[in-house]
């Protein structure tokens, strides 16, 4: 059986983070490279981490809440923005619940005694 070049393709986190240079270099003024957008942008193919990703994703997110009019670029922008200000709002939420959540576990495990904390394996 002859050799395959499958491992070759890009991954889920390197197609995701070379969209988002596509899109932070489209800010700076340069088109999309349909090339580097499938997932084979030269700072992302072959390097990608969840940490650049988050920080790429950051510094995109910075510059068009602040600086950018989103409709004044590709539709791939505002298809990304759009999509990005949903899912910030839906992890926003959760973030909060789960702050309430953790107000009132503190709150019950401090009306526990010593005995029942002791019962239930925690520590004052």
């Amino acid at each position: 059986m002859p050799c395959q070049s499958d491992y070759m393709e890009p991954n889920g986190l390197e197609k995701r983070l070379s969209k988002v240079y596509c899109l932070l270099s489209e800010i700076g003024g340069k088109p999309i490279d349909k090339g580097n957008w499938q997932g084979y942008h030269p700072m992302a193919y072959g390097k990608a981490t969840k940490e650049m990703l988050d920080n790429a994703t950051a510094s995109l997110c910075a510059i068009l809440k602040n600086d950018v009019n989103p409709s004044t670029f590709s539709l791939e922008l505002q298809l990304w923005w759009r999509d990005h200000q949903v899912a910030d709002r839906k992890r926003e939420e959760w973030e909060k619940g789960e702050m309430e959540r953790e107000e009132i576990k503190a709150k019950a495990i401090a009306k526990l005694t010593d005995e029942e904390m002791r019962a239930l394996g925690l520590k004052r």
